[in-house]
This record gives structure tokens, sequence and C-alpha cells, in this order.
């Protein structure tokens, strides 16, 4: 039996141990703790006499030179990939040794622990195994087991092994695992790729973060660990590959003193496709390589410093921190004195420019506003009162990217126009927000 796992035979090698945790928390049913998964209860039967038993066994598991013990029936119960290989037209089926290639002995062991009694105790496990029965939990449709795994390792995520399990969950699509690391990726950019664990990165893997809007840092910062990444994987990566990832960088964001540090690389001095798109760049400035913007998931912008708000003519304007992408303001219209208040809402990245993203100005608001745009790339805010009868002052209670149930709503000028389930499915097919068009 072989399934393919060579990207994950790349990464387990140099899978560093999972030591600290970002203390997200856990949304897990198990009621033990992430490190003591506990599915007895899903199991219509307790198998667990039969656990390694030579005795009554029909099968033998061969994996790396280890013979496992087990039982036709009990694997085909437990899971559809078993019953299928072990209990089908497969040639597996009428052999009593089946080898389980490309897998260590000790994940399934492990494995075959949870078959048959539905536990398992992660906190003895080294890490490359834990994200080995992650690859095995996929492979054999242990869905509940998967969905543990997940929120283990992401109790443990941080720079210096986010690369891997991303590599894993972007080549075995566990899409949901996958988006959650892209994120803390994108937020963590620069740091994630200075780790030595990206070079668990596959091509496709790193061009995914690098073509990016949210990988906000230095573009001259990207373009150097980039580098230091292809000369560390040379061995690797055929030309191709090389071009395609350094032409993502975006050199158009670059000045002319970090243009030069570029140009004098040895990478982008001996190939001329790659000199040709820096001078595209700088020439046409396509609207697919704009600036990058941090994404952080539900940070309200609009508390804490070094954000500056201002009064400003006929409104109110907040400056964040960084440049930011938002798709949630909400405000308080503070002032009790008015009837009504009608206003409108503009962005932009250097305070010249000004785009306006909502219009309410023939909208009669009070009180508390929750309002929806598209995502955008902002650093400056402004709220313009229209045809008020008072004091045009606005309270920032919230300016952020939320994720809150944003996968069902449709957004028509600040309001939520209506429920669409098929929009969650969109999230989580793209990186980018799913009412992004």
């Amino acid at each position: 039996m072989m399934f393919v796992c060579f990207i994950a035979l790349i990464v387990l090698k140099s899978t560093p141990a999972f030591s600290s945790s970002t203390g997200h928390a856990s949304s897990s049913s198990n009621p033990v703790g992430p490190e003591q998964i506990n599915h007895a209860h899903l199991m219509e039967i307790d198998y667990s006499q039969l656990y390694l038993n030579k005795k009554d066994s029909d099968v033998i598991l061969v994996v790396e030179n280890t013979r496992f013990y087990a039982h036709r029936n009990v694997l085909a119960s437990r899971s559809v990939y078993f019953r299928a290989l072990l209990c089908g037209g497969h040639k597996e089926a009428g052999q009593k040794e089946v080898p389980i290639k490309e897998r260590s002995a000790t994940s399934v062991k492990v494995l075959l622990q949870y078959i048959y009694t539905g536990r398992i105790n992660l906190s003895t496990l080294e890490s490359k195994v834990v994200v080995d029965l992650l690859i095995l939990s996929n492979v054999f449709g242990f869905t509940n087991l998967q969905f543990s795994l997940c929120e283990y390792l992401w109790s443990k995520i941080d720079v210096s092994n986010v690369s891997t399990l991303f590599a894993v969950a972007l080549y075995y699509q566990i899409k949901e695992f996958e988006v959650k690391l892209f994120n803390f990726i994108n937020i963590h950019a620069l740091d994630v790729l200075e780790s030595k664990d990206s070079l668990s990165l596959t091509p496709k893997a790193l061009l995914l973060i690098l073509k990016h809007n949210t990988a906000y840092t230095n573009e001259l910062d990207i373009f150097r660990v980039v580098c230091q990444w292809i000369k560390k994987k040379k061995n690797e990566l055929d030309p191709e590959a090389k071009t395609k990832i350094l032409c993502a960088v975006r050199y158009q964001l670059m000045n002319d003193e970090e243009l030069s540090e570029v140009k004098r690389s040895d990478l982008v001095r001996s190939n001329r496709n790659i000199l040709d798109v820096i001078q595209l760049r700088l020439d046409s400035l396509p609207q697919e390589y704009s600036d990058r913007g941090r994404l952080e998931p539900n940070v309200n912008f609009a508390v804490g410093t070094p954000n500056k708000l201002s009064q400003i003519d006929g409104g109110t304007m907040i400056m964040l921190g960084h440049p930011s992408n938002i798709n949630y303001i909400e405000m308080e219209l503070s002032n009790k004195q008015a009837i009504y208040y009608t206003y409108y809402i503009e962005v932009s990245m250097d305070g010249q420019d000004w785009l306006r993203v909502l219009d309410h100005s023939n909208y009669h608001c009070r009180s508390i506003q929750r309002l929806w745009i598209n995502r955008i790339f902002v650093r400056y805010i402004r709220i313009i009162g229209t045809n008020n009868t008072s004091n045009k002052t606005f309270n920032f209670l919230k300016v952020m990217y939320n994720t809150d149930k944003l996968h069902l709503v449709e957004i028509k000028n600040g309001l939520v126009g209506k429920e669409n389930t098929f929009l969650f499915l969109e999230y989580y097919k793209k990186y980018d927000i799913c009412l992004m068009r």
C-alpha cells in the first residue's frame, strides 16, 4: 500500500519541537484537553482488548520492518479507507501481510492504538510523530482525529513550526487548518521566512505567501530572505521555480537605493528575465502588485496607540498605526441633541487621495452604526457628516478585519444585504477574503 507523501518526507526531516503556545482558545469537544485525545465515546464497540493481539489477528501491517498484528473487521469498521483496501477488490484483501510505506512505525502504532481504543496521549509523542499522525488521519479518513490533531498543533504554533504545518495542510488539503496557518504566516511573514523551518515550504507554498497582499513587511527584507531560501534549496529547485519566486517580489515598492542592492544580487544579475520583470513593474505598477497590508483578523485598530484621532471639518478622522486591511467599522453617533445623522465614509493610504467606501447621506442614522465594507487596505479613515442638525463628531468603536459571520453576509452599501452560505465555501477556497471580488 503506497500513497503520495513526498512533501511530508521533506518537511518531517527538520520538524522542530512544538514547545510554545499562542494561547489560542480551543473549540474542541474533547473534555480532557488537546493533549489527551479521548474519542472512546464515539466507538460503537470497545476493541481495546484486541490491540496488537497476535492470537486473533488475521492481517499484519508491515512498517519499517516492524510487524503489527491487526484485525480486518476492526480496521474496516473504523476506516472507509481500510474497508476498501482490506475487504474490497484490492490485492491487499487477499494478503496476510500488508506493507505501509513511507510512514514511521511509531506513528502507525499510535494510530492503531487510536483505532482500537479511541485514545492518544499526545504529550508523550515527538512533534514529527504528531505531524505524521495528522497525515495518516487525513489519508485514512479519521475526521475526528484530524480535527483534534489540528487543534493540538494550533495550540503550539509559532514561527519555528508553522511552515512545516502549512506545507502539510496545503498538500493534504486540510482547508480550515490551512487558512488559519496562512493567516498566522501573513501576520509574522518576515520572522517566518527567516526561520529555519521556512525550508519546509515548497515553491508553491512560498509563492502563495509572496503573492498575497497581507504579508506586511519591507519588500527589500522579503527579497533578502527569498534569496537565502533559494540558495539553501538550490539543489532542489529548477530554474523556472527560481524565476517565478524572484518575480513574485514587488520591486516597485522599493526605493532607488533598495533597487540598486537588488540589481547587484547574483541571482538577479544572472537572470535577464528578472531584470525585465523589475523594469516592467517600475514602468506599469499593475493593480495586482499593489502595496502589502497587514491582515490581523478581529484585532480592533480603533483602540490604543499609535493611532491618531482628530476632528476635521465636518467630521472625524483616524490614522492607523500601520497600513491594514479592514472590512468592518463600528461607530457611535454621540450627539444626543441631533435628531438624526447622515454621513459618508472615505479611506486613504496617504491622506491625500480618498476613496468613498460607504455613503449614508440619504439615510437617517442613530446610535451605534455597525458597518461592513468590502475588504480594503487603508491607513486613514474619515467620517464626514452631511445635513446634520448640530455638531458633526463621530466616535470610532471598532475598526477591524472582522471574521465573525463574515462568510454568511453579502454587503450592500455598508449593510448586510442577505445571508449567503455559499460565501463560506469561497472563504476556504481562497486565502483572500471571500467578499473580495
